[in-house]
Order: C-alpha cells, then sequence, then structure tokens
C-alpha cells in the first residue's frame, strides 16, 4: 500500500488539513494491518470531525484542553499549533490553559504552559503572546512568558 493514508476516513483527514496544514498525515504507523485495525476508529473521528454542531475552531479546542488535561504532551504541543492555524490567539491558548489548570491540576497547566513557551521559541515571526503575564502574589507584573 503506497499511499495508505487514503484509507484513513476521508472527512477526519479534510478536518485535520484545516488544523494541521495540507501535508498532515494521521499519526499512527500506516502499515497494512494498523490501518485495517484503526479503520473503525477512523471512520467514527471522520463523523465526529465533520459534525456541523460545532465548528472546527471550537472542536480543535475541546480536543486541546483534552490533551492538555490527559498530559498528552506531544498532541497538545501539536494542536498549540493548529490552533494558531485557526486564528486562536496566543493569549487566548494562555487562557484555555488556565482554564484547564484549574479543573486538572496546576502540573497539567504548568507543562501546557512550557509546551506554549515551546511552540512561541520555534516560531518566532508569528504573533507574540500579548498581555501573557505571569503573576505570583504580592508580585506587580511578572515575567514574559
Amino acid at each position: 500500500m503506497p499511499d495508505q493514508e487514503i484509507t484513513y476516513d476521508s472527512k477526519a483527514v479534510a478536518a485535520f488539513r484545516q488544523i494541521f496544514g495540507p501535508d498532515f498525515l494521521p499519526p499512527f504507523p500506516r502499515t497494512p494491518e494498523t490501518v485495517e485495525a484503526m479503520r473503525p476508529i477512523a471512520a467514527a473521528q471522520g463523523e465526529v470531525m465533520s459534525n456541523p454542531v460545532l465548528d472546527l475552531k471550537t472542536r480543535a479546542i475541546v480536543i486541546f484542553s483534552t490533551m492538555v488535561a490527559l498530559g498528552y504532551q506531544p498532541e497538545a504541543k501539536l494542536y498549540i499549533q493548529g490552533l494558531r492555524n485557526l486564528g486562536v490567539s496566543v493569549r487566548e491558548i494562555a487562557e484555555i490553559i488556565a482554564q484547564v489548570a484549574l479543573y486538572a491540576g496546576m502540573p497539567r497547566g504548568i507543562d501546557a504552559n512550557m509546551l506554549l513557551t515551546e511552540v512561541l521559541a520555534e516560531d518566532p515571526d508569528r504573533q507574540k503572546a500579548e498581555g501573557f503575564f505571569y503573576r505570583f502574589p504580592g508580585e506587580g507584573r511578572g515575567s514574559r512568558g
């Protein structure tokens, strides 16, 4: 199977390419066995990703929040990049992280803020985190993140 991503649900791939760019490939090994095993999951994912009830930006925010809450750092980092592609500002991403940290725990929030910092460092030409400051009790404006 030379181009096995074609067997992945086309609706899911189309949605993910809107989020992550035209070169997106599903993030699992594409051997005949794994493609066949993933087919039911991919079909379900295609139905969920193409459901018109939530727009793609909202859907991506929900997925990112889930990845942060569960501690899936590589996926969360990918979604930070995807959210930026969808027009979510760095300040909005920082606020999403703060909301998740409130309910999933500060360690998850700290990890996600570190990922956000990595993404900003890796892509210095994109919009910076306007108003993105850490504040600690008793301090004025903290250092820029």
